[in-house]
Order: C-alpha cells, then structure tokens, then sequence
C-alpha cells in the first residue's frame, strides 16, 4: 500500500502500516517525536492502520503551536503527572485531568496532604518516567469493563 506525504511524494508500505509505521519509515527521529497522524482533516492515533492511498501528515513534539499536536501533547503530560502521583503517593484517586486551553490539570484525591513544595518531587517523577522510555497501549473496551476495572483498581472517580 502507498500513503501520500505533505509533499505529494509516495511512501510504500505494507499492508496494515499504521501511522507509526510511516513514521518509522521516514526515519527514526520522526518516529521518536510523532504524536498523531492528520490525514482527510481530521486526527488520529499513530496506532491505527492507515489506508491505501491516503493522504498523511504526521504531527510530533515540535509541533506546540499547532491545536490538535499541542491537545495530544497535554492529555499525555496529564496521564504522566497521574502516574507520577500514584506511584509516589500510593493509595491516590484519580478523578479527571483533560487538557484545557491554557494547559492541563488533573484532579486527585491523596491519602495525606501534598503541598507545593511536593510539586518538584512530582516533576522529578515525572522526567523519571520519560527516561524510562514509557509507552502507552490503547485499547476500547465497553462501558461496563471500564466500570470493572475502575472498580478493581480502587479508582471510585474514574466509576
């Protein structure tokens, strides 16, 4: 299968290629730094196959002017800080934390209190969690295994 790149060159690839895949196929940089695929105005995931023929442009980290990189960008830096929160203070609820026009933020309830000289412990939790190279997997499940789950993971906010 072809994609179609911003310049209107050609990038073949096998059948079932997501937008990572192209990425990585430009190079390993790319790849590295790409966040979303937009393709037919709109957006999405890398993760998804891509199809023949389709016209692709492949949004990374350097992309912070632009809304639909910068929105991935900050629902990421979220998940991180939630992360970085429950694993230094375990036992904490997560409720939401979405990306907002100026930034993100994330709602948590902590078995004891935190106070902003632990937000620098945070930050360090964090570039901890990046040096480690995380990945994320996506996945759809239904309403009810979400509940389920959410549920077995002591995370009331998220029920």
């Amino acid at each position: 299968m072809k994609v179609v790149l911003p310049d209107n060159s050609e990038l073949e690839l096998p059948d079932g290629a997501t937008g990572l895949d192209a990425a990585r196929a430009i190079g390993p940089k790319l790849a590295e730094q790409a966040v979303l695929v937009r393709s037919n105005g709109g957006v999405r995931d890398l993760r998804l196959p891509l199809e023949d023929g389709q016209q692709i442009q492949i949004l990374t980290t350097r992309d912070k002017h632009d809304p639909d990189a910068l929105y991935v960008l900050r629902h990421s830096a979220a998940h991180l800080l939630a992360e970085a929160a429950r694993r230094l203070y375990p036992g904490t609820k997560v409720a939401i934390g979405p990306p907002i026009e100026n930034g993100f933020y994330y709602d948590f309830e902590f078995p004891e209190p935190v106070s902003e000289d632990d937000l620098q412990r945070l930050e360090e939790e964090i570039r901890q969690e990046i040096e480690e190279g995380r990945e994320w997997e996506r996945f759809e499940v239904s309403r009810q295994e979400a509940r389920e789950r959410c549920l077995a993971e002591q995370e009331p906010y998220k029920v």
